[in-house]
């Protein structure tokens, strides 16, 4: 699941429920983090004289390895000598490593969805601390140097996600630059999606330990998505970092 798929299915769903319409957008897939700034100049100067000063530019992008105090930064090496006629240039950073990382950063939101998911009625407050718990399970594990599947994880996504990087801000950028922005409280900055995978199935096994003839599966960083557009029903029923993203996309 992707950040195209996600727009296609929550802008319509985003414009009945807040009854807003857009006449006119374009998306523009950047593959290829090495080359965002260097295509974003490109697509400029194509354009230049032809798009009016007053459209929006928005780069939606993924957090990754820069660290939460450095997304300012990185978003101006990314906007750097790209001439959009004064039109307005926004970069809007998620609210977790990527996209699928989002469903980790309100857990209350997440105890809702899989409240849902896993039929348990009036059990909110429960599966919102089985979820606190597992998020401090694996704050403890993304920072023991020896932990496989959480720690040496994040480093080998780090370091492949840094050396496809070019600026100033990256030069001497290090692994331990990004743990020391990490929480409990802001566990998704972590969930690359093996690790995303591995903090549901945690969720999962929390879950099946204190509730009874639980049949659902587990879910992983796609299902998850299936399972959020089909319950989605009204605004409130989304999260609020999702909201966020739709709010800047219709924003006047």
């Amino acid at each position: 699941m992707g950040d195209i798929d996600f727009l296609d299915t929550m802008c319509p769903k985003y414009e009945e429920y807040a009854n807003v319409s857009f006449p006119m957008k374009i998306v523009v897939k950047m593959d290829g983090i090495d080359t965002l700034n260097a295509k974003l100049i490109t697509y400029s100067r194509a354009l230049k004289g032809i798009i009016p000063t007053n459209c929006k530019w928005l780069l939606i992008r993924d957090t990754d390895c820069v660290p939460c105090n450095k997304k300012e930064s990185a978003g101006n090496v990314d906007k750097k000598n790209v001439d959009t006629s004064g039109a307005e240039f926004k970069v809007f950073f998620q609210n977790g490593y990527g996209i699928e990382s989002t469903f980790a950063a309100e857990p209350d939101k997440l105890a809702k969805l899989l409240c849902s998911y896993y039929s348990l009625e009036n059990s909110e407050d429960v599966v919102e601390n089985i979820i606190m718990e597992t998020n401090a399970e694996y704050f403890n594990k993304v920072k023991d140097v020896l932990n496989v599947e959480v720690h040496q994880e994040l480093e080998k996504h780090y370091k492949r996600q840094k050396e496809a990087r070019s600026g100033k801000i990256y030069d001497n950028l290090q692994f331990t630059d990004m743990l020391k922005e990490i929480s409990a409280t802001n566990i998704q900055y972590i969930m690359a999606k093996p690790i995303m995978d591995r903090y549901l199935e945690s969720l999962h096994a929390g879950i099946v330990n204190n509730f009874s003839n639980i049949s659902a599966v587990k879910l992983d960083h796609r299902t998850i998505f299936t399972y959020y557009y089909q319950q989605i029903s009204c605004l409130d029923d989304m999260f609020e970092s999702h909201k966020a993203l739709l709010q800047e996309i219709y924003r006047d």
